[in-house]
């Protein structure tokens, strides 16, 4: 028997959750994390520490929101609009807390939302238990979700992207719907390394575009949402899946007055448990190193899908997030390989209050492959290209922030006469 999602159950269980969570204080007072020995907070300051610089929250008896691999899937916000949803509201949160009187140990998380483009509703919810030991820490959990969603979330973030959507009408992501649940299991054997492992299974289906205003950016503001490939009604299609997946990330990063440090490496393999099976294989490594008034940022990401492999499943490269010399998604496969490398220059020594010690000179420079590898090809097969000429070359120069937490520039495409694309970014690329 096909699987079939109860939507109403998951709409139900988060309209329930989110209202705590909204309601609940997360200050030490109100949770049950008053022990200051208590080994709950250790095993907090180790989870906090280990998450994404950019993610980390703060207050006991919380948890960052949970994700497989970082960046795979759409951060939920209250409020966003794009070419799918159009405008969405909602409540909820998913970063994952602790609330009275259930036990400290439990953690709830969910949130709900009305798509008014596309009319209809969204939720998840999900709870996690954590179980310390003396030497390490383990935390198991479930989720449930009827969400719009994509696997561009990594390029740019989705409150970012919502701005662009609303007032220029460019969208970088393409979007699928996902419906289904997920089991997962997150082990911290120190405070710089988590290793998970997870289950889903879930509903795919297609999303067409239900919006095309914008602010500035004409009546027919967006492109299409892409579908399935020589279909006549091309976003009616339904696919179903179980996964099962095993992710790393290690991150070492610190702040030194606004500047990044250290490394982030982070890995996922996840397999199809259907047939015909089409496996996808992660690895990111990202390095940040600030030497007297210069930072040099590097970043890698090496990226294939094995088997039969066709939309959403596509990688794509191009515009903001991966080559933003090049138009949007103009390359897709399922062999990619990106490498990203800056230099920002701070005129002025950190400290001073006046504007030069917030502003930076940024020069960046980004290489992308992407290539098309047969279902019977193996997973290194083409992974790297055997001609240099196969690269895409975009380079670029910008003014920014000191950390380059926001840039406004122009980047070149080399491989043919072009103009330059305007570089506006409201977040740091990487």
């Amino acid at each position: 028997m096909p699987y079939r999602p109860s939507y109403r159950l998951i709409v139900w269980f988060a309209a329930v959750v989110s209202p705590i969570l909204l309601c609940a204080d997360e200050t030490r007072d109100s949770l049950l994390w008053r022990n200051t020995e208590h080994e709950f907070e250790r095993l907090n300051a180790l989870l906090l520490k280990s998450d994404d610089v950019n993610q980390r929250t703060s207050g006991p008896g919380s948890l960052p929101a949970f994700e497989v691999f970082p960046g795979d899937r759409r951060r939920y916000s209250p409020v966003s609009y794009n070419r799918v949803d159009g405008l969405f509201l909602g409540l909820g949160s998913r970063k994952r807390i602790a609330v009275t009187p259930l036990p400290e140990n439990i953690l709830l998380h969910g949130g709900f939302g009305y798509a008014f483009g596309a009319h209809y509703w969204q939720a998840f919810g999900g709870a996690d238990l954590l179980l310390p030991a003396e030497s390490f820490t383990f935390n198991v959990g479930v989720e449930a979700y009827h969400i719009s969603d994509s696997r561009d979330a990594w390029k740019v973030p989705d409150n970012e992207n919502s701005l662009y959507a609303l007032l220029a009408g460019d969208d970088a992501a393409d979007y699928l719907r996902r419906s289904g649940w997920s089991l997962h299991g997150e082990l911290l054997p120190w405070q710089d390394l988590r290793l998970i492992l997870a289950y889903g299974s879930e509903q795919l289906s297609g999303l067409p575009r239900s919006v095309r205003w914008s602010l500035f950016g004409g009546r027919d503001a967006f492109s299409a949402n892409p579908g399935l490939a020589n279909d006549s009604n091309a976003h009616n299609w339904t696919q179903h899946r179980k996964t099962f997946s095993l992710a790393f990330a290690l991150t070492k990063i610190d702040d030194l007055i606004g500047y990044r440090s250290g490394l982030r490496l982070q890995g996922l393999a996840e397999f199809s448990l259907d047939r015909p099976a089409s496996n996808r294989y992660l690895i990111e490594a990202a390095w940040y190193s600030p030497v007297a008034a210069f930072s040099l940022n590097a970043r890698t990401r090496l990226a294939a899908i094995t088997g039969s492999a066709g939309f959403p499943q596509l990688l794509t490269l191009g515009g903001r997030g991966s080559l933003p010399a090049f138009q949007r998604n103009e390359f897709s496969g399922n062999r990619l390989a990106l490498l990203g490398l800056e230099l920002v220059w701070r005129p002025a020594r950190p400290g001073k209050h006046d504007l030069l010690a917030n502003i930076g000179l940024i020069v960046f420079a980004d290489a992308g492959y992407l290539q098309t590898a047969g279902p019977e090809k193996s997973l290194l097969s083409e992974l790297l290209p055997a001609d240099l000429r196969e690269w895409k070359l975009s380079l670029g120069a910008a003014l920014g922030g000191r950390n380059a937490v926001w840039r406004i520039g122009a980047a070149w495409r080399t491989d043919r006469s072009a103009f330059p694309r305007l570089d506006l970014r409201l977040s740091p690329p990487f």
